[in-house]
């Protein structure tokens, strides 16, 4: 299952499930995990869009898309839209 083609994924916030569950499901679905939030992250995956976290600071200043939890279940689930990559 290559649904998440590649791309890199770094998680912030308390999640749903842990933390290593959400980095394996990144690896079993084609994407790669960053542990920090780089200028090469595609994604910022946040539990809650209204903390101002630092990897969320980060994120914006590098121009990373944040997306939420559901958002990135979903990709797993579904693929990435085009409109989002």
């Amino acid at each position: 299952m290559a649904n998440l083609n590649g791309k890199s994924f770094c998680f912030t916030g308390a999640a749903s499930v842990p933390r290593t569950s959400l980095w394996r499901l990144t690896e079993n679905s084609g994407g790669v995990v960053h542990k920090s939030c780089t200028k090469d992250t595609d994604y910022l995956v946040v539990a809650d869009p209204s903390q101002l976290s630092l990897k969320i600071q980060k994120a914006i200043k590098n121009g990373t898309k944040l997306i939420l939890e559901n958002e990135f279940l979903d990709y797993c689930a579904h693929g990435i839209p085009e409109e989002t990559e």
